[in-house]
């Protein structure tokens, strides 16, 4: 919840006394799109980030806090990395900006389809699905590296691409197992 702490956080606990800002996944673009499509399809999961952003500035303290965390699971994962100096850039008065991504340092990878392959509902993470990613979602990627990659700009939008890029400390967690790089 925005503004105040989650009731399942005990007292005692190191930031038990933070507040949390919780940006929902809810658009399917790994929160890098600013596009709706003409059939109605809202891949607005940037659109939607610089807006929550915004009425956060507008109504609590973010804005004059000592640290900022930035950190999100999974597509949550690789929306921080990508999102992460976006957001440290809106905060110019906090004094420290972290980024603590979960499960979400993917590398472009080459689909297994032998004998005994899995499929599964989730987009493909091969390297060229990004660049019809960066076009359908009409994606926001990192700026200096978007800068740096140029007309292949679309490159940006991996994780092992923008990590180099990025201004604010990194702290990548990621299992060694994580089910979505081994399955998909």
């Amino acid at each position: 919840p925005a503004g105040g702490r989650p009731a399942d956080i005990p007292r005692a606990a190191p930031f038990s006394n933070w507040n949390v800002l919780y940006v929902p996944y809810c658009t399917g673009d790994l929160h890098y799109g600013s596009r709706v499509t003409p059939s109605g399809l809202h891949f607005t999961g940037h659109s939607n980030l610089e807006r929550i952003l915004e009425d956060a500035l507008n109504e609590t303290a973010i804005g004059s806090a000592d640290t900022v965390i930035i950190s999100g699971e999974s597509a949550g994962g690789l929306g921080c990395i990508q999102n992460t100096d976006y957001i440290a850039d809106k905060l110019p008065s906090v004094s420290h900006v972290f980024s603590v991504p979960i499960a979400g340092f993917y590398f472009g990878q080459q689909i297994y389809d032998g004998p005994g392959h899995t499929s599964g509902g989730l987009p493909s993470f091969e390297t060229q699905a990004f660049q019809k990613y960066a076009t359908e979602w009409g994606a926001v990627p990192h700026k200096q590296c978007a800068a740096a990659f140029g007309r292949d700009a679309w490159k940006c939008l991996m994780t092992a691409n923008v990590v180099q890029y990025l201004s604010v400390p990194v702290f990548v967690v990621e299992a060694q197992t994580d089910q979505v790089v081994l399955m998909y």
